[in-house]
């Protein structure tokens, strides 16, 4: 978490997970324990993120998550950003079982 507005309970959140890695549901693990420890923990009311427009895996986990567009920063750099949001009440997040090895 690299921006954490404690004044307005607003933090930006990122998961990156190397390629090997992908496409395992790493990331949905990692993202709802992180978005529950915030809206159950730190009694965060906003988590957002940016992510670039083309990372179309990315951008289907996070609405399935129940993030939502907000807007997009157009050619910032190389590239152009999708930034998302999710509220308190709006989280998808579900609690985590052991996985079976």
């Amino acid at each position: 978490c690299d921006e954490w507005d404690k004044i307005n309970r607003s933090i930006r959140v990122g998961v990156d997970i190397t390629p090997p890695q992908r496409k395992k549901g790493i990331a949905t693990d990692a993202y709802n324990i992180v978005l529950q420890y915030f809206f159950n923990q730190l009694d965060i009311h906003r988590v957002w993120l940016s992510v670039v427009t083309y990372n179309t895996p990315a951008l289907r986990l996070y609405e399935k998550l129940g993030f939502k567009k907000e807007g997009v920063q157009r050619e910032v750099g190389t590239s152009s950003f999708k930034a998302r949001q999710i509220g308190k009440g709006e989280s998808r997040a579900r609690e985590i079982r052991k996985r079976e090895a």
